[in-house]
């Protein structure tokens, strides 16, 4: 997760270049919904978390629904942060499953019903997964790997801004990047 943020930060920073609302405020928040964007996780079961094996279909429906209880948790959460900031945080964590395409979940958002924030974690979250995740079944992504990946969803599953950001800042990224390749996995 530290990745994600650190991503998400550069990520934030080379879009406030050429997008006036992204300002100090909004650019916070995001870093601090990327730190939250998973925490429904909490709620799903572990056998299903950890589990070796491609998730089934019915795995995969309690797995998708993370996102909404990640969302009702954080609402019930004391905390000093301002409204606007609670609400990119929410939006963070409850839609960063949603695609470009509006292929995605859990509402089926496309193209810029997607709130900017989620769009942005939406990048940082799969770059992440893909270089950290060790599973039995797929070896971690190297970053030329996961690059194409993000490229790939360009228009699809991701927003073609924040992708092009993501372009112009992934050396940056591959510095941030720490791949460990899974023992006897990857050769």
């Amino acid at each position: 997760m530290l990745n994600t943020i650190k991503y998400t930060e550069s990520l934030v920073k080379e879009l406030s270049k050429s997008d006036a609302s992204i300002n100090t405020v909004f650019s916070a928040a995001v870093v601090l919904g990327s730190a939250w964007h998973d925490i429904g996780k909490k709620f799903v079961p572990t056998e299903v978390l950890r589990s070796s094996n491609k998730l089934t279909e019915p795995e995969f429906s309690v797995m998708k629904q993370h996102s909404q209880l990640g969302f009702d948790f954080f609402k019930t959460v004391k905390s000093d942060y301002d409204l606007d900031t609670q609400k990119i945080i929410s939006d963070v964590i409850l839609y960063h499953h949603e695609r470009y395409d509006g292929s995605g979940y859990p509402a089926g958002l496309m193209g810029s019903d997607i709130p900017l924030s989620a769009r942005i974690v939406a990048v940082t979250d799969v770059f992440e997964a893909l270089n950290s995740s060790c599973r039995t079944y797929k070896c971690q992504y190297s970053f030329e790997q996961s690059k194409t990946t993000i490229v790939e969803g360009r228009g699809t599953l991701f927003d073609p801004i924040v992708v092009d950001a993501f372009l112009a800042i992934a050396s940056e990224w591959e510095k941030i990047l720490y791949f460990t390749c899974c023992p006897g996995k990857c050769t």
